[in-house]
C-alpha cells in the first residue's frame, strides 16, 4: 500500500508567516529526493509574483528572472533537484496548485489596482516567502548559531549582537551592529511584528526604519564600509525573560539596488553584554 501523500497548501494559503522559531533542525544537511515543502512554498511564491508582474509591471522586468535562478542554483546544488522542472510540474497539476490567471487579476482587483499599498504589501509578503524559503534551502538560515561565537547574518549585511542590556534609561533589551562589508551602498529596514528578543515581539526599536508590513517605505542607506546601531528594547507589557540567556532574531530588508530582498536573522543565548558598553 502506498503512503498517502500530505495535503497540499492552496495556493493563497502558502503566504501564511512561518515563525522564525521553527527553522528545521537540519537545515545545512540535503533534503531527500522527492516532495520538498520549502521548496514547492518558495516555487509557489515565485509564482504569484511573476504572474502579477505581467499584470502591474514594475519596472525590472528581470528581478524574477534572477529570483528563479537563484532557486534553481539552490536547488541543484544542495537537493539535486531541477527547481525548473518542479514548476513545470507544478503547473502540470490537477486541479491547480499554482495561483491561477484568473486568480491574479482577482489579486490586482482586490487590491485597488497596481499602484496601490495594499498590492505593495502582497508582492513584499509573497517576496518575503520566496527569498526567506531560498535562503533556508541555501543553509544560511542556521538555527544553531550560538552567540556571541556567530554572527545573526552574514550577508549580504552583517548583524552582530552585542548582547543584554537593562537599566532605567534605556530599558531592557539589545542593540544590534549592522555592517555593509561591500563596497556599494545599500539600504535597509527591519520588519517589526517579525523581529524579538526572546518571547517578546512588542519592541522599541531605533536606530533603522521599521515596516509593520512587507513592503518598507523608508530606508537606512549605509555607505560602502559603513555600519550601524540598530537598539531593540522590550515594551514593559512583555514578561520580564528569567535570568539567563535569549534567542534574538528578525527579518531584514534589503536593497542593493535591484529592489527589496529579504533576510532572516538569529543568534540563540544572547547573554549579558560586556560592561561599559554603550547602547
Amino acid at each position: 500500500m502506498k503512503p498517502k501523500r500530505a495535503a497540499r497548501p492552496a495556493a493563497g494559503l502558502v503566504l501564511a508567516v512561518l515563525p522564525l522559531a521553527c527553522v528545521p533542525p537540519a537545515l545545512g544537511a540535503p533534503a531527500a529526493p522527492g516532495e520538498n515543502y520549502t521548496l514547492r512554498q518558495a516555487l509557489t511564491a515565485w509564482d504569484m509574483l511573476a504572474k502579477v508582474d505581467v499584470l502591474c509591471p514594475d519596472g525590472d522586468g528581470d528581478r524574477q528572472a534572477r529570483r528563479l535562478d537563484e532557486l534553481e542554483a539552490v536547488a541543484t546544488q544542495r537537493l539535486k533537484l531541477s527547481a525548473k522542472a518542479m514548476l513545470e510540474k507544478l503547473a502540470e497539476e490537477v486541479p491547480p496548485v499554482l495561483m491561477t490567471a484568473e486568480q491574479a487579476v482577482r489579486v490586482v482587483a482586490n487590491a485597488g489596482g497596481c499602484k496601490t499599498e495594499a498590492l505593495a504589501q502582497w508582492r513584499g509578503r509573497a517576496a518575503f516567502v520566496a527569498d526567506t524559503s531560498r535562503q533556508v534551502l541555501a543553509g544560511e538560515a542556521r538555527a544553531d548559531r550560538q552567540w556571541p561565537r556567530d554572527a545573526a547574518l552574514e550577508r549580504p549585511l552583517r548583524i552582530t549582537v552585542s548582547g543584554q542590556r537593562g537599566d532605567p534609561m534605556h530599558g531592557s533589551g539589545v542593540s544590534l551592529r549592522v555592517e555593509n562589508r561591500a563596497a556599494r551602498p545599500v539600504r535597509f529596514a527591519l520588519l517589526g511584528p517579525q523581529t524579538f528578543v526572546g518571547l517578546c515581539t512588542r519592541l522599541s526599536i531605533s536606530g533603522v526604519p521599521v515596516e509593520q508590513g512587507y513592503a518598507p517605505r523608508e530606508w537606512l542607506t549605509l555607505p560602502g564600509r559603513g555600519d550601524a546601531t540598530v537598539s531593540l528594547v522590550r515594551d514593559p507589557s512583555c514578561l520580564r525573560p528569567p535570568p539567563g540567556r535569549v534567542n534574538v532574531g528578525g527579518v531584514v530588508a534589503v536593497d542593493a539596488g535591484g529592489g527589496a530582498r529579504y533576510w532572516r536573522f538569529l543568534v540563540r543565548g544572547v547573554g549579558a553584554a560586556p560592561a561599559g558598553l554603550k547602547p
